[in-house]
């Protein structure tokens, strides 16, 4: 018996098939739609790509700057004067705010741009820093009740934003926002400069504070030493704010046929 050939109506749909398919081009495009060439990204300007690892180190300190380590780590030593609860309670609290909170995280991920979402986060994290340093201040709030409820929802509020906004999207701006060629260097850069700014904090706040608490006037209460230094971490909010509403918009890629 012999085999029988195929029709040549399904020969001419096969044909049809292979013709069909259509081949896309990836082409990137910056924050203004224009296109990058292989010549111009192979041809970046130093201060382009100063402009661009700045723009990545102010991710950064929009995540770190602002007094995430600060609040990880002392906590414990601040609870007492700030919020008025016992050094072992607090690391508890703390708990029951980033827990939930990264729950509502992952339900958020997806609903908000990562620029949209750095930039509420940059904002909440600026207003935390101030509700805090105004509310610890001396002589500010005069009823501690009012003065504990105050500060401690300005934690909270500080927690749940890097949870909610900042933590869940600065892995995906950190690389977003350089062009390709940069991401390598962009990526270890603005990495580099989180661990810094940690460091940085880590070392330098209880030393801000204490060096704060005896100044003349500061009386040694510690609650002047730690409402100048999240004053301080408030304006940074503020500068960092400012630096990523104007210039940080992540780059596209867009299918083009």
């Amino acid at each position: 018996s012999t085999e029988p050939f195929p029709h040549d109506g399904d020969k001419d749909k096969r044909n049809g098939d292979e013709d069909a398919v259509q081949e896309f081009d990836i082409v990137t495009v910056d924050a203004n739609g224009e296109e990058f060439s292989d010549e111009t990204q192979s041809t970046l300007s130093t201060a382009t790509i100063i402009r661009y690892l700045a723009i990545g180190c102010a991710v950064a300190t929009a995540f770190m700057g602002t007094g995430l380590p600060i609040v990880s780590a002392y906590t414990p030593r601040m609870s007492e004067d700030l919020i008025g609860v016992e050094p072992l309670v607090a690391p508890l609290l703390l708990s029951s705010v980033s827990v939930p909170s990264g729950i509502i995280a992952v339900a958020m991920k997806g609903k908000l741009s990562a620029r949209t979402s750095c930039l509420t986060g940059a904002t909440l994290l600026c207003l935390c820093a101030l509700l805090i340093g105004v509310s610890t201040m001396p002589g500010v709030i005069t009823d501690n009740t009012a003065r504990f409820a105050l500060t401690g929802i300005g934690f909270a509020v500080f927690l749940f934003t890097i949870e909610v906004f900042v933590g869940s999207t600065f892995f995906e701006l950190a690389v977003s926002i350089m062009p390709p060629e940069l991401a390598e260097m962009g990526s270890a850069t603005v990495n580099a400069v989180m661990s810094g700014l940690a460091l940085v904090h880590l070392l330098a706040f209880p030393l801000a504070v204490d060096a704060l608490n005896g100044r003349e006037g500061a009386g040694g209460d510690p609650r002047f030493g730690f409402s100048v230094c999240f004053y301080a971490m408030g304006g940074m909010g503020l500068a960092v704010y400012a630096v990523l509403l104007c210039f940080m918009f992540p780059h596209a890629t867009h299918d083009r046929e």
